[in-house]
């Protein structure tokens, strides 16, 4: 219902609204339960003027704090702007609808936030969140809080703004003293325009203004996110914000997202989400972004595991599955057909637009894009497909082969032989793998043991997402080359397939991973006693090709033997997203040892930089990827996972069948960088077919490949010498 402005506050609502020492731009949680009536005093202390509208809810337009044109009386309107030391009541109800649904936990998350300067107001901390909980699944001292639930959490991540905050203005006049702009004999108008270009045009200042932040903290510097080992955990995940997008993981921890196990979720503006967990092990684990614009930039934060008040009993004894891997250096050619070998099966190419050098030339005879774009350099044209593909043209650049570190397989410690036989990447079902590292399997109550060598240059780890190892954080400090470490990771029931999951399987990703490396360097020093280092120097992680999956299937009854599942007849794992090369460690080798003018690269170069980000599918472009086929009337199970910056978003599309997602029909799954998703496919379809990335910027960058679904033999030819088929 709607209640009238009033001028009289009402007393407020008891018990009074919780407040965290991990929340801080967040301001703060109101949480009530379904049947309840939220009432709000807002008190505007700010020198613009402000609203506040919440999500989910259900208010009338007294009550509704977002001013646009839908007819309603002044009286109504008041409600759409508070001035500058004025007040607002406003009075929200939460019916069935605000509340959990069918597939959520016993409470859920809204946002509510400034409406007035949407934009400036979320950008400036003018956000907070709402949480409901089901009827009758509270606690009984009247808080509110969900009774199933040990510890809440609400989590923020949002690359906020600075300069399209409120308070832009004023930060800059007290922030920057010797900016022009702040000059006070200058003219007011020089001053504004000064001020205006820094804002409008300097792109170095603006890059310093986006604040990729958790709860408004950057760079492990948020307090409060502590919890003991067995705790039932919920984080409500929020995001506001532009076009950035933010998958929150924690490392060592699996969520449970609607009754489903996922290793992280997927957020972008406006999303409210929320998660539960389960702590295994007692340590330091770092929560970040899953996109490396994200995490590079400083989202991320410390979370904190203590140990239970009463011991649980050993997490070891069941089987031990041991992998010998070495981080090894080899040469990688993205392209080893020489050319577009899915031309004739799409027509997503686009001509691109490049600057025309002193010099600059190309083969006689560049292949075409996909639509058959020719390069031209006379008019500055020319073809994605020779844009990530040729090394002659201008800026001279590398091509599609480079020297890269693969996670590779051998049979014992002594690593002498790479693994053999049909259980080994040697096998027609393993050949689409391409980059990836060997294929991990294990079941709740196993143990993966992984002795891993680094033959590389530089330092590297192994991190397996949602599995902490045996050592916690500190066994993911930097890997130095030629060492060997051997890890152990329990897989228990928080990293299995929940009762509500769809399929006997579900899959996370293993990298080597700089910021948990970091993070497990500064973990090992406090514990024996060193000093505090810098940050690892050169190191080599997913974006040097150390990348591959761990399959968990479900108990005994669902697997055979070697642990693929029995639910489907053939399983397929994917790697997408954008691998970019500029961040390898062996970028200047790769320059030397494959540019074809190595003098001449400009490595500042826009379109030299963008020739070095490959929009692959296992390390192949251009329908260059082998090994997907299976046969008709089969189902087959395919693993996806995305890596990247915040553009490496991907959604895989499989031409002529529709996919199973989590009991779901999809034409074409969403990933976001750092998750992953199992598609069921019945391939009942015969013939050859596309795959390809539907964000179109990464399937003219050559993000497809070929899948062929094979006629099944029917009749067998007779058991005599002389006879033929």
């Amino acid at each position: 219902p709607s209640a009238p402005p009033s001028s009289t506050p009402p007393s407020p609502p008891s018990p009074p609204l919780r407040t965290h020492t991990h929340i801080t731009t967040t301001t703060t949680t109101t949480t009530r339960q379904v049947g309840d009536v939220i009432v709000v005093v807002a008190r505007n202390a700010l020198p613009y003027p402000v609203s506040v509208h919440p999500h989910g809810v259900q208010y009338g337009k007294s009550a509704e704090g977002a001013p646009y044109a839908d007819g309603s009386s002044p009286a109504e309107k008041m409600d759409d702007s508070i001035a500058p030391n004025g007040t607002h009541t406003y009075t929200w109800c939460v019916p069935e609808s605000a509340g959990p649904g069918a597939g959520d936990g016993s409470s859920v998350v809204w946002l509510y936030h400034d409406h007035v300067h949407e934009t400036n107001g979320t950008n400036g901390g003018l956000v907070g969140p709402i949480i409901i909980t089901a009827t009758g699944a509270s606690m009984t001292d009247g808080s509110a809080r969900p009774a199933d639930v040990d510890k809440e959490f609400v989590l923020l991540f949002a690359a906020l703004n600075e300069n399209a905050a409120l308070q832009t203005e004023e930060n800059i006049a007290a922030r920057l003293p010797d900016f022009d702009g702040n000059n006070a004999s200058l003219p007011v108008a020089t001053r504004v325009a000064l001020t205006r270009q820094m804002r409008v045009y300097d792109s170095l200042f603006k890059d310093s203004m986006r604040k990729r932040a958790i709860n408004g903290k950057l760079q492990c510097s948020l307090d409060g996110l502590s919890w003991a080992v067995g705790e039932k955990v919920r984080l409500h995940l929020l995001a506001v914000g532009d076009e950035e997008l933010h998958a929150p993981l924690l490392d060592g921890h699996t969520f449970v997202h609607h009754g489903q196990r996922t290793a992280a979720v997927g957020l972008m503006a406006s999303t409210m989400k929320s998660v539960d967990l389960v702590s295994s092990t007692a340590g330091t684990s770092l929560l970040r972004s899953g996109s490396r614009t994200g995490v590079s930039r400083g989202m991320a934060a410390l979370a904190h595991v203590t140990p239970p008040s009463t011991p649980p009993p050993l997490r070891f004894g069941g089987e031990e599955r041991t992998y010998y891997i070495a981080a090894d250096e080899v040469q990688w050619d993205f392209m080893p057909h020489g050319e577009n070998m899915c031309a004739k099966h799409t027509t997503a190419d686009s001509r691109h637009a490049m600057p025309v050098r002193e010099g600059a030339g190309g083969l006689p005879g560049t292949p075409a894009g996909f639509n058959g774009w020719e390069t031209n350099f006379a008019n500055g044209v020319e073809s994605e497909f020779s844009l990530y593909t040729d090394p002659h043209a201008a800026p001279h650049r590398i091509g599609t082969t480079y020297v890269m570190a693969l996670f590779r397989e051998y049979d014992n410690e002594k690593f002498e032989l790479l693994k053999h036989g049909i259980k080994s990447r040697g096998n027609e079902a393993s050949l689409h793998l391409g980059l990836q590292g060997p294929v991990l399997r294990a079941k709740p109550g196993e143990v993966i043991k992984v002795v891993l060598r680094n033959r590389l240059r530089f330092a590297c780890n192994f991190v397996i997402s949602g599995l902490s190892p045996e050592g916690g954080a500190a066994d993911q400090r930097p890997i130095a080359p030629g060492e060997v470490r051997t890890l152990r990771f329990v897989v228990d029931a928080t990293a299995g397939p929940t009762a509500r999951d769809t399929t006997d399987t579900v899959a996370f990703h293993y990298t080597s991973d700089f910021y948990a490396a970091a993070v497990g360097q500064a973990v090992y020093n406090q514990a024996h006693g060193l000093p505090t280092t810098a940050a690892p120097g050169p190191f080599a992680d997913y974006a040097s090709g150390l990348f591959g999956a761990l399959i968990v299937t479900r108990g005994s009854a669902s697997h055979y033997s070697d642990l693929q599942p029995k639910d489907v007849n053939r399983e397929f794992v994917l790697f997408m997203g954008i691998l970019d090369l500029n961040k390898s460690p062996y970028l200047d080798l790769n320059i030397a040892q494959f540019a074809s003018s190595p003098e001449s690269v400009d490595k500042t170069d826009p379109d030299f930089k963008e020739s070095n980000r490959m929009h692959s599918i296992n390390g192949r472009i251009y329908c260059n990827l082998e090994g997907l086929s299976t046969l008709y009337s089969r189902s087959a199970r395919w693993y996806v996972f995305s890596l990247g910056a915040d553009d490496a978003m991907a959604s895989p599309r499989w031409s002529g069948h529709a996919a199973l997602v989590h009991g779901a029909r999809v034409a074409a799954p969403l990933l976001q960088p750092g998750m992953g998703v199992v598609a069921d496919i019945d391939h009942s379809n015969k013939g050859v077919w596309l795959l390809a990335d539907q964000t179109q910027a990464h399937v003219r960058a050559g993000a497809a490949a070929i899948f062929v679904v094979n006629e099944k033999i029917t009749e067998m030819c007779p058991m005599a010498p002389w006879s033929s088929c």
